[in-house]
């Protein structure tokens, strides 16, 4: 599949959550420049009753620096996105984006909440 459906998927950052005082604190990561994360993904159809629907997913990895205190494993974040694309090169090949071109801050645990629609309270920590 990683020969020819990659795919890159852009967003303005991600969510990791660990366990602080019994409680899961969620925290924000997102490029320094403000910038889209362009995540490494790869696409396919699925069979959704009977229905072929397009489906993607985001490549993982280990943690750089950063995340590694939050979380064991992190999307991968290109710092080339032609060079993801390009079907002669392979995961080896890419670099990731480095952990000092993010920022990470803690959010308000509402940000789990499907029923939570303040998206300022989200936006700010309790």
């Amino acid at each position: 599949m990683l020969a020819n459906k990659r795919c890159v998927i852009p967003a303005e950052g991600f969510y990791e959550w660990r366990e602080e005082h019994g409680k899961k604190q969620p925290y924000f990561f997102a490029r320094k420049d403000g910038k889209p994360v362009m995540f490494a993904g790869v696409w396919d159809y699925s069979d959704v009753k009977g229905e072929a629907v397009p489906s993607f997913a985001i490549l993982t990895d280990e943690p750089n620096g950063l995340v590694a205190p939050y979380h064991d494993r992190m999307p991968v974040v290109l710092s080339d996105v032609e060079r993801w694309l390009n079907l002669d090169t392979t995961l080896d090949d890419v670099d990731p984006l480095g952990p000092e071109r993010f920022t990470v801050r803690a959010v308000n645990p509402a940000v789990n909440k499907v029923s939570e629609k303040n998206i300022d309270a989200i936006e700010r920590a309790a």
